[in-house]
């Protein structure tokens, strides 16, 4: 990972930042592999909708990792039940949207995945900024899609920072 100076990063030289080349519609299997590849003591996987969320929690689910939603649309019994959940460590992996995951203040997060590559680069600053806190170390993830390197180059010019490339096992 290359900083031309790190001073003048938006994002913390303890996390470490990769990109994922990945097609649309390998995106889960890719994600379901990463996460059994990292294991992640607590991580947050960003996704644009509401629907993507519930759609990549389910399937992680399925996969046999135990991730939880939370979005706006969940109901207030089911998000207080997520979150004290994922402050404790019970929930490992949870999926959110940007809205949701305002309110996360959770300082052990190893690990930040973008499912869904965010369209504004301040949003990414803000994700990966939810990993690596307080001196800790932490990686970040940004799924990239055929058509959607001109948002990685937006990304890395704001964070002045280019990602490394990350290869899963067997993908």
């Amino acid at each position: 990972v290359f900083t031309a100076n790190p001073e003048e990063s938006l994002t913390v030289p303890e996390a470490t930042q990769y990109f994922v080349g990945v097609n649309p519609w390998d995106k889960q299997r890719a994600l379901r592999l990463l996460v059994k590849q990292e294991k992640p003591a607590l991580a947050i996987i960003f996704c644009r909708t509401k629907r993507s969320v519930d759609k990549v929690a389910a399937g992680l689910t399925h996969d046999g990792i135990a991730a939880s939603p939370i979005h706006g649309d969940l109901m207030q019994a089911m998000r207080e039940r997520v979150m004290p959940g994922f402050k404790t460590g019970k929930i490992h992996v949870l999926v959110a949207t940007d809205l949701a995951s305002r309110g996360i203040d959770v300082h052990e997060i190893t690990h930040v995945i973008n499912y869904d590559i965010p369209e504004d680069p301040e949003v990414y600053v803000h994700r990966v900024g939810r990993t690596a806190r307080m001196g800790a170390t932490g990686k970040a993830f940004t799924f990239v899609s055929h058509g959607q390197a001109q948002l990685q180059t937006e990304i890395e010019k704001l964070i002045n920072q280019l990602m490394g490339e990350y290869r899963i096992d067997g993908f």
